[in-house]
């Protein structure tokens, strides 16, 4: 019935050994992108298009997928980098740690460094925001650039996290003779939020403040919020001090309830940005 899900006539396609899972899916240019293990696997509907390895450990998996222009960013589980790749022709274009830069603003005393791994990866209008499994909130600018009179591709080693691997300044979009946008990052640009989580984030979702309508469409600027979730809050430049008082308190006028800070919470953020991201 139209309309409605049918168990009869489904396509089933196999894409792993039966002892591996599909960990994500994606859409990127009409293909959809899955993870398994370590590998990205692009298909159509119907046909198989590309397998290829993302990350050169074989006991790694994928974790997570963001798409933006010509670039799809990637996380692997229990790892503080993400990886960046063509969408069009799968090349690796830069490795960006993470792990670095929040110890830098945070001090490494504060911080338990098998915690900084990435949990979960979002972008919202011209940025990628990255959760990560100490609560901490990362967001970074991509770096885009006119590239209008410069059409040549150049190459680079890398120098350290973060650092381009390699550069496309122009490439032609599948669906038109189109400049795409590549979105690299420089951790040098990122900004940490010290409004966080005292576990794991467990998502990042983007919300537009006040719904995809027609006005909304043909306007040039909205609203829209991050919005991250996860068990507990805390502001990393108190620590838990402000906790440990509240406890205190709430512990003598009731023993059984638990401490509003240790609490699932929403947080968001709000970005005055473009729809020009929506609309692609």
């Amino acid at each position: 019935m139209k309309g409605r899900w049918s168990d009869i006539g489904f396509h089933l396609m196999q894409i792993g050994p039966s002892d591996a899972s599909v960990c994500y899916l994606h859409q990127v240019y009409g293909k959809i992108w899955a993870a398994c293990k370590n590998c990205i696997i692009v298909f159509d509907p119907v046909t198989l298009r590309n397998i290829f390895p993302a990350h050169p450990r074989k006991d790694s998996k994928i974790r997570q997928f963001a798409h933006y222009g010509s670039g799809v960013w990637i996380s692997i589980r229990l790892d503080s980098t993400i990886r960046l790749f063509h969408a069009e022709t799968y090349q690796h274009l830069q490795d960006l740690d993470v792990e670095s830069f929040i110890t830098k603003m945070l001090g490494p005393n504060k911080l338990d460094l098998v915690l900084l791994r990435i949990t979960s990866l979002s972008i919202l209008d011209k940025r990628i925001w990255i959760g990560i499994g100490s609560g901490i909130i990362v967001s970074i600018p991509f770096g885009c650039e006119d590239n209008s009179n410069n059409n040549k591709s150049t190459s680079e080693k890398a120098k350290g996290p973060g650092q381009v691997i390699r550069v496309m300044n122009t490439t032609e979009n599948m669906e038109g003779d189109k400049t795409s946008i590549i979105p690299f990052c420089e951790i040098s640009n990122a900004q940490l939020s010290f409004h966080g989580h005292k576990d794991p984030v467990r998502f990042l979702v983007p919300v537009l403040a006040e719904g995809f309508s027609d006005l909304t469409y043909n306007s040039e600027q909205t609203k829209a919020y991050m919005v991250s979730g996860g068990d507990g809050y805390i502001d990393f430049r108190l620590g838990d001090d402000t906790s440990c008082e509240e406890n205190t308190k709430s512990s003598t006028q009731n023993n059984n309830n638990s401490n509003v800070r240790d609490m699932s919470h929403l947080l968001m953020w709000e970005n005055d940005c473009s729809l020009e991201w929506m609309k692609t």
